[in-house]
């Protein structure tokens, strides 16, 4: 019998024992291999019998909170991380700022992002929660922070909780930020066109004697225009309060028209000019009133307290 008879008999008598012993190990071998088909093809993540989504970027880990308390910078920590809206970041090479001791210190090992924007580090302050108690303008500032944390620090991986699932994707929690930072933005845009409609005053007050001015200029506002206008007192509808505003008092009203939102107090004590010639500028804007004991065509007036 030449040898590779012999080895073929060998062969097939291991592979014989081998399937009686383990019947299903064809079956085994080929779902193994079409579940990695599957996660290549799909970006998917084999979890037992179920396919879930895998959110993460190559090398991100996730953790859940109780792991990154670990992560605090004590002497008996495994490192030195905090999360950022959901974002792990290994802020060891600041270590002087986020060790124990250190200014920052209470930021290491859990996720405090409510407190970089509303400046609350107490205990309830230091709380990723950003649902209540937050104006939206305040969400302008969550994207300076992820360029700091992303251009100084590197990325460890996602924090399971309000901002990621157990696969590391965002959560409606996560859109619902991504939302207000976009609102933030527009408020801002129109904050912007707002002053160029009505620039601020100039002013100046003495504490000892409770009283001041306001005044117009070419230049207040910060920018150059070819009009001075009048002061008046301009009716902020997202922060309820007034502001002085220089007012264009000659030629057409801008256009297009600014839109405000209407006040839910009927009551108030906005009042709009009754003058509808339409050589006053912007003076009808129905957000505006005079103040008290002014001339309403002075570019200065005296206030009080």
């Amino acid at each position: 019998m030449s040898s590779f008879s012999l080895k073929a008999i060998i062969i097939a008598i291991t592979s014989a024992i081998i399937l009686v012993l383990y019947p299903n190990i064809l079956n085994y071998n080929f779902n193994l291999l079409n579940n990695f088909l599957v996660a290549k093809d799909t970006d998917e993540l084999v979890v037992g019998n179920s396919v879930a989504k895998n959110c993460l970027e190559m090398d991100e880990i996730l953790l859940t909170p109780d792991e990154l308390a670990r992560y605090d910078g004590s002497s008996d920590s495994r490192g030195l991380y905090l999360a950022f809206l959901g974002i792990v970041y290994d802020v060891s090479s600041g270590s002087q700022h986020y060790k124990p001791g250190g200014s920052y210190a209470f930021f290491a090992g859990k996720d405090a992002t409510r407190a970089y924007i509303t400046g609350d580090f107490s205990q309830a302050g230091l709380s990723d929660d950003l649902t209540s108690g937050v104006d939206v303008q305040s969400f302008d500032g969550i994207r300076t922070w992820i360029d700091l944390y992303e251009k100084d620090y590197r990325r460890v991986g996602r924090l399971v909780g309000r901002y990621y699932d157990q696969f590391g994707c965002p959560t409606d929690a996560r859109q619902w930020v991504s939302q207000q930072i976009h609102r933030s933005d527009q408020l801002k845009e129109q904050e912007q066109d707002l002053l160029l409609v009505f620039p601020l005053c100039n002013s100046e007050w003495s504490g000892q004697t409770n009283s001041g001015r306001v005044w117009c200029s070419r230049q207040s506002g910060g920018y150059d225009r070819q009009w001075i206008g009048v002061p008046r007192q301009l009716f902020m509808t997202d922060k309820k309060q007034y502001r002085c505003a220089c007012v264009r008092d000659s030629g057409p009203p801008t256009e297009p028209a600014i839109v405000y939102e209407e006040e839910e107090d009927s009551s108030s004590s906005v009042v709009a000019n009754n003058d509808h010639n339409q050589n006053v500028g912007d003076l009808n804007n129905p957000l505006l009133k005079s103040y008290d004991g002014c001339d309403p065509k002075s570019s200065e007036c005296k206030i009080s307290d």
